[in-house]
């Protein structure tokens, strides 16, 4: 892990993007200015990969008898930032808009059990799927399926069936990178491999700008190549894979939820 100030961050990616004529000599507010910008594109560019994501947390959310629609982001039915993490503190996530949700389930708190209450994994509907499902008001005592339409700034979670028990809807969403709104003093801490990978393509960011002066080493380019698949190839989740042919279930894999679902 990697503690480091913001200044540094920035005078780090302007150095290996060969911008600084004096060691030392520290960053132009001009430039703190362009290094804020810079990083915050990044990572909002970040967000849309899900390889970039090395923590997905369990988040609990509570769901209202007889409503089967819930908007998901800030602010939102389903705030991020508002989830309950049976681990406390450390399961917490800040919050954030959801490009998707890694998995959803269905946790029946109405029926305790002496383990506790059961997780009843909910199937993921594609967008097909959804327009396919006729009875969309129909109702159960908790939801089976669940459909996710990352609409923006909220995104809109739908259960199905309509769930007519106040039970608990545990959500598993990635937890983003920050974003730096603050001085350039700002402490930030960064997972292993975060450092190298944030300067480095920075500083090929910062150089793509500034393509008369700047002076972009061909092991920076390297450097931030491989950086991003360390951490990428870091964050790996393995896929549950079964044979269709197999299932006693019913269900079936569907290529249309993505190459990381079932």
């Amino acid at each position: 892990m990697s503690q480091i100030t913001a200044q540094q961050l920035f005078y780090d990616a302007y150095s290996e993007a060969g911008l600084i004529q004096l060691e030392g000599t520290g960053l132009t507010p001009d430039q703190v200015t362009e290094s804020q910008q810079i990083y915050a594109r990044m990572i909002d560019a970040f967000q849309l990969d899900g390889w970039m994501c090395s923590h997905v947390a369990r988040l609990l959310f509570p769901i209202t008898p007889g409503v089967g629609i819930y908007t998901v982001g800030p602010n939102g039915d389903y705030d991020p930032g508002n989830g309950v993490s049976a681990a406390g503190a450390a399961g917490q996530i800040a919050s954030n808009y959801p490009v998707r949700i890694e998995r959803a389930s269905a946790v029946v708190t109405t029926e305790p059990f002496y383990l506790g209450p059961p997780e009843y994994p909910m199937r993921k509907l594609t967008t097909d799927e959804y327009q396919d499902w006729i009875l969309k008001q129909q109702t159960s005592n908790w939801p089976w399926c669940y459909y996710y339409e990352p609409a923006f700034p909220l995104g809109i979670l739908y259960l199905l069936y309509v769930p007519s028990d106040a039970n608990q809807v545990a959500l598993y969403l990635e937890e983003t990178l920050a974003q730096i709104d603050a001085t350039q003093d700002t402490l930030i801490e960064l997972r292993p491999g975060y450092y190298d990978l944030i300067a480095s393509n920075m500083a090929v960011r910062i150089a793509a700008r500034h393509p008369k002066t700047a002076v972009l080493a061909d092991s920076t380019k390297e450097l931030a190549r491989s950086s991003l698949s360390l951490v990428r190839m870091a964050n790996y989740r393995p896929l549950s894979r079964t044979n269709d042919m197999s299932q006693v279930s019913g269900t079936v894999s569907n290529v249309y939820n993505g190459n990381r679902y079932k």
